[in-house]
């Protein structure tokens, strides 16, 4: 998976810890949630959230991925940067996005 320069920085901080509670990209569950009710639920604690965050992916990646399988992620120069465990694939309603955020 190549990620995108503007992505790869917060990819870097999901890996570092500087997007606490969050461990990783959010779920459609998840994403959604924050759309709607603004919180990320971490161990029954709610926290304050407003912009739902996860990777966007090519109609052809997303064909081609699995729920559960573990991806190189390349930054755009092609280099292996980390690995990301799919959790989810779906749809973005761009709509739904512009008018929560």
């Amino acid at each position: 998976y190549i990620i995108s320069n503007s992505d790869l920085s917060m990819f870097y901080r999901m890996a570092d810890g500087g997007l606490s509670p969050l461990e990783g990209p959010m779920d459609s569950r998840k994403f959604y949630r924050v759309l709607d009710e603004e919180v990320i639920e971490k161990n029954g604690k709610k926290y304050a959230w407003t912009i739902p965050i996860a990777f966007p992916v090519s109609k052809k990646d997303a064909e081609e991925f699995e729920i559960g399988e573990t991806v190189f992620v390349k930054n755009e120069a092609g280099e292996v940067v980390g690995t990301l465990e799919i959790s989810d694939i779906y749809p973005f309603d761009k709509n739904r996005y512009t008018t929560s955020v």
